[in-house]
């Protein structure tokens, strides 16, 4: 029955779901539920690791400043490295995701601190529940503080998805990252979403990541040009 609660309010528009006992969905939710003990274990534990991808130009311009973008791994008890994405998907379905992002931003403060990262921008997910968190503000200005973090080297990427769903509350917590904080700040996974692309001006942003999938065929596709 939760599940199905769950669907149906992520779907919206008074939708009633129904969800029979061999449905794939809920086979889906009974593998998420497997997972949650490992991922709120590896978070005392401290078995969740940071990586970090560059984020390269499509052209030859030589950039002044580095990018990169923090991943989240885990890291199990051989030392293998598990990319699992259905551990992000397992943590927001089951509302620790707000942990997960605490966990990440500890961490990559930590790492900051002991490397003295100058010249490098470094990119950050957050999650829906996050930016309904208001709290979370104050707790990443100690943080930056503490660690010696230069918040204009840092840049959070919310997803466009989460950004339409929370539309008045997404808008508020980013105009607090940058104004107070002097973040800079991302929307991802443009195309994805159903939101109007019209919406996204109203978003104070210095960066729009487009998804592959929303330009994969625009050179050959007439409906796309």
């Amino acid at each position: 029955m939760d599940e199905a609660l769950f669907q149906a309010r992520r779907t919206g528009n008074g939708i009633v779901k129904l969800i029979e006992h061999d449905d794939p969905i809920l086979h889906d939710y009974y593998d998420s539920l497997k997972l949650l003990p490992t991922i709120t274990e590896g978070i005392k534990k401290q078995s969740f690791v940071l990586f970090s991808q560059p984020i390269a130009p499509i052209t030859q311009q030589i950039e002044a400043q580095q990018k990169l973008e923090i991943l989240l791994r885990y890291k199990n008890i051989d030392g293998q490295i598990d990319s699992n994405h259905r551990f992000l998907q397992t943590a927001e379905l089951f509302h620790i995701s707000r942990e997960v992002d605490f966990y990440v931003v500890h961490q990559f403060c930590r790492y900051f601190a002991q490397k003295s990262i100058s010249n490098t921008l470094c990119s950050l997910n957050i999650s829906g529940s996050t930016i309904r968190y208001s709290p979370f503000i104050d707790m990443l200005a100690k943080e930056f503080k503490r660690s010696g973090v230069n918040p204009g080297q840092v840049c959070f990427e919310i997803t466009e998805t989460v950004a339409d769903r929370d539309y008045k509350q997404a808008i508020h917590f980013m105009n607090l990252l940058k104004s107070r904080l002097g973040c800079q700040l991302s929307l991802d996974d443009i195309g994805i979403g159903l939101s109007n692309l019209a919406n996204l001006s109203k978003f104070n942003v210095d960066y729009l990541k487009i998804d592959r999938s929303f330009i994969n065929d625009i050179l050959f596709d007439p409906m796309l040009n």
